[in-house]
């Protein structure tokens, strides 16, 4: 067989294996029988509204997801036997192809329907008559690098004077292209086809602005984190390309390879724990069921870890073992300043602090997602987990006035949809900075909105996580009272006591007696819909742990959260010069904001601006 044979039936089995699985069969029913249309060869699924426009989850879709599911559940014996069921199958491909459905979002015209279209091509291709070929390589070039039929007529269906083309994507937009384009070049057997769609993918494999980070983080969006949200979609799409590509003419070069095991080791590893993601990783798609589950890194890398040639294979087949145990054996700590993220895997924990600085974006609203979000835009936001589903599906219930970590008002929904277009602001006050030494490290964030201001330190080390606060000023107290919002997640045998709090195995104790710690476990009540329109608005009950400190006059907090009864922590330092700590006695912990001397004891430390120490 010829390399481009050898490629083409690796992708057929991949197709059939399930992998390429969008929706499960839970949103997507595979059951439901193809009816006739209005002609005897033309079939479609009687329960899906094909009227349907909404630009996130898009109803009339699910016409070739649910193909796919079907032909994915009935085998290739089935195509190639049962002539009947294989004529409905084909009138239903007809059916799209006639109709040509559009949504206003051109991801979906452009992305998700060619990439799935390709495939059914080369499902279908020996069974396939003149109309079918011709009307799919219509719709599948609007996903690829060649020839971009059908744009204009798209942009004209938008009702804009311009379509988006695959010239001008990135990151995993690109990814998605590229992976049209091989798949049709691999149904045509275009090998010139298949060597533009590859050197392409190549080239966008490569440190970025959207995309790979020169620290293994992934941007999306512009610099705004995805490593869990684009980026597990980058390594979903790129890891079956490698894998039918391995040992052929076309494989990767290898330097791409090692930018691609780069940022799935030296980013996604680090911002995991127990198979689920930091909840700031995936951007705007917490707002969607199992947002922060690595189901689709845990299909992904074990194609990856077939390559026999990889550096660090091992590294990579230990990742997969942890994530089909559901286990985590990663001890390091790393501070991303692409991102202004620290985050901290030691002793059964994770800790995860997100940042802001000039330059970078926040949280992210788009297509009706992450309308309130506002709070997670300005830095300080904590994720702390040791079973993994601390914050597992809790968009709907969660009060967005007390996102983990931050300070800020107690508003109502309404009120925090009132903000503005705080999503798209690169310049910000907020300043961050920070350092890790692998065992250890330290983040500083100055932090200013809406009339409210501090200077926060976070310091990380033997899985514990102490916060300091200081300088909290509020220039506009009549918007609402101010809270600091130690923590918000979801309740597991929960204890309340007098500084301290604990949910699971994960204690919270409050390190400055100058203020009050308050904790409750409480049921709270919403629906996914709040903050994704397109999603149920079924009401949802769930039991949450929540601790807050509230603000005063006195203008500072101290904490500290663990899964260990609370080490000798003392508080060295705590104002606008410098935050300093002493860990049992001897480790000095310290961010330095001016020129400033420690004195603590007989010991003397003298610091300078943007210093960072970690003794």
């Amino acid at each position: 067989m010829t390399d481009i044979k050898i490629i083409k039936e690796r992708q057929r089995k991949l197709f059939f294996s399930g992998y390429f699985q969008k929706y499960s069969v839970a949103t997507v029913k595979d059951d439901i029988e193809l009816v006739k249309g209005d002609r005897d060869d033309l079939y479609l699924y009687p329960d899906i509204d094909y009227s349907d426009t909404d630009r996130s989850v898009w109803k009339a879709g699910f016409h070739y997801y649910r193909m796919e599911l079907q032909l994915i559940k009935s085998g290739t014996d089935r195509v190639d036997n049962d002539p009947e069921w294989r004529k409905k199958m084909l009138g239903a491909l007809r059916y799209w192809i006639e109709k040509d459905f559009i949504n206003q979002n051109w991801w979906q015209n452009q992305i998700g329907m060619p990439l799935v279209m390709a495939n059914l091509a080369i499902v279908f291709e020996k069974y396939l008559t003149d109309d079918l070929a011709n009307g799919l390589k219509k719709l599948i070039s609007r996903g690829t690098f060649h020839a971009h039929e059908g744009i204009n007529e798209i942009a004209e269906l938008m009702g804009t004077t311009k379509s988006k083309t695959a010239d001008a994507w990135t990151g995993a937009n690109l990814v998605w292209g590229a992976s049209t384009t091989i798949r049709y070049a691999l149904w045509l057997e275009d090998a010139e086809l298949l060597r533009i769609a590859i050197d392409r993918l190549s080239e966008e494999i490569k440190i970025s602005a959207e995309g790979i980070q020169a620290d293994g983080a992934f941007c999306q969006h512009g610099p705004r984190w995805y490593s869990g949200g684009y980026g597990r979609s980058f390594v979903f799409e790129i890891a079956p390309i490698l894998n039918i590509l391995r040992g052929t003419k076309f494989a990767l070069p290898k330097e791409k390879t090692d930018l691609i095991m780069m940022h799935i080791l030296g980013g996604q590893r680090m911002m995991m724990r127990k198979g689920y993601f930091d909840f700031g990783a995936v951007g705007r798609e917490y707002t969607r069921p199992e947002a922060i589950y690595l189901d689709y890194l845990k299909r992904a890398l074990p194609l990856i870890a077939e390559d026999d040639t990889l550096d660090r294979k091992d590294e990579l087949s230990e990742f997969c073992s942890e994530l089909e145990a559901g286990i985590d054996l990663l001890e390091k700590t790393k501070y991303y300043d692409s991102i202004a993220q620290l985050c901290h895997k030691k002793n059964g924990i994770y800790i995860g602090i997100r940042g802001r600085k000039e330059g970078v974006f926040g949280a992210e609203m788009c297509n009706s997602e992450g309308n309130l979000s506002y709070n997670m835009t300005y830095g300080t936001v904590s994720c702390i987990m040791e079973s993994g589903k601390e914050y597992f599906d809790i968009s709907p219930i969660w009060d967005y006035s007390r996102i983990p970590g931050t300070t800020a008002r107690i508003e109502k929904e309404d009120e925090l949809l009132k903000h503005g277009e705080w999503w798209s602001m690169l310049e910000t006050p907020c300043r961050a900075f920070g350092k890790a030494n692998g065992e250890c490290g330290a983040m500083a964030q100055f932090t200013a909105h809406d009339g409210i201001s501090l200077t926060a330190a976070y310091f990380v080390f033997d899985g514990t996580l102490v916060a300091l606060g200081t300088d909290i000023r509020d220039e506009a107290p009549e918007k609402g009272r101010l809270q600091t919002n130690v923590e918000q997640c979801i309740a597991s045998d929960t204890e309340h006591g007098k500084n301290m709090a604990r949910n699971g195995r994960i204690i919270y104790r409050n390190l400055d007696l100058g203020t009050e710690f308050v904790s409750s476990t409480a049921v709270q009540s919403g629906s996914w819909k709040k903050n994704n329109a397109a999603l149920p608005d079924d009401a949802i009950d769930c039991k949450i742990f929540s601790v807050s400190i509230p603000v005063t006059s006195y203008g500072k907090y101290a904490y500290s959260a663990s899964l260990d009864e609370c080490r000798n922590i003392k508080i060295i330092n705590n104002d606008s010069d410098c935050q300093a700590i002493l860990v049992d006695g001897k480790k000095l912990m310290a961010l330095f904001y001016n020129d400033f001397s420690l004195n603590f004891g007989e010991r003397k430390v003298k610091g300078k601006k943007g210093d960072i120490i970690l003794d």
